[in-house]
């Protein structure tokens, strides 16, 4: 019997991709952290000269990490590999049907070797069964989470702020009036913290997780890349920091 097999190849590099956008921004959050709020590098490059090219560095990442959360989790045009295009793309049962497929069977079983005895062919089935069983319930419950940290995010205020960031300031400028003249949007007016971008960076990172396992059946080494961005950013404000010889 022929299994119809729906195209999932679009959601996949979408997943993909997103996933990569999430790295390029931790990447880009961790060299802000450290700039912000280590004071041993803060105070080192934070000289009457080099003030405001510190702030301007640190005004630069700002944005850069908000553009780049709002595009993550809110993009909408059809090409764009964000969260809620996965999201929205998942709600086709076709789509969702052969994801679960994909997660469950991991391969084709071959009993030929085993047909001159039916009873252990019969046991290997039950037992690929029972795992595929298994993987499917995983499946569930990992969409389960998706939805729901996903849907956390939609609605966050502090979402929405870098969202308008990146609508209204960075990607466009934006003018209101305000007390009889037209200025640009001030960022302090959407009451946005430094520490901010940290907690959406951190917020984010399961549900591109999940999108992997999700959509791509494939986990990713966060430990590793964890312990290997620190290790890239101290060298940086250790090179900066480095009196000169």
């Amino acid at each position: 019997m022929l299994v119809s097999i729906h195209d999932t190849s679009k959601i996949q590099g979408h997943a993909s991709s997103l996933h990569d956008l999430y790295l390029r921004l931790a990447e880009k959050n961790a060299l802000l952290q450290k700039l912000v709020f280590d004071h041993s590098v803060v105070t080192h490059l934070s000289g009457k000269r080099s003030g405001h090219g510190v702030a301007t560095l640190q005004n630069t990442l700002y944005l850069s990490c908000a553009q780049d959360i709002a595009k993550i989790a809110f993009d909408q045009g059809r090409h764009a590999p964000s969260l809620v295009n996965i999201i929205r793309t998942l709600e086709d049962e076709r789509t969702k049907r052969q994801l679960q497929q994909n997660f469950a069977v991991w391969h084709q079983p071959d009993y030929r070797e085993y047909d001159d005895d039916p009873v252990i062919v019969e046991a290997l089935k039950r037992i690929d069964l029972r795992a595929s069983n298994e993987r499917l319930e995983q499946f569930s419950q990992l969409l389960t989470e998706l939805n729901f940290l996903s849907a956390r995010i939609f609605v966050c205020s502090t979402f929405k702020a870098f969202k308008t960031v990146r609508d209204k300031i960075t990607a466009h400028t934006e003018i209101k009036l305000v007390a009889d003249r037209y200025a640009p949007i001030h960022l302090g007016s959407l009451s946005l913290k430094w520490g901010d971008i940290n907690a959406c960076v951190s917020q984010l990172e399961r549900p591109v997780e999940l999108t992997g396992l999700v959509v791509r059946s494939c986990s990713f080494a966060w430990d590793s890349f964890r312990a290997q961005l620190e290790k890239n950013v101290a060298s940086v404000w250790d090179n900066a920091t480095k009196a000169p010889e």
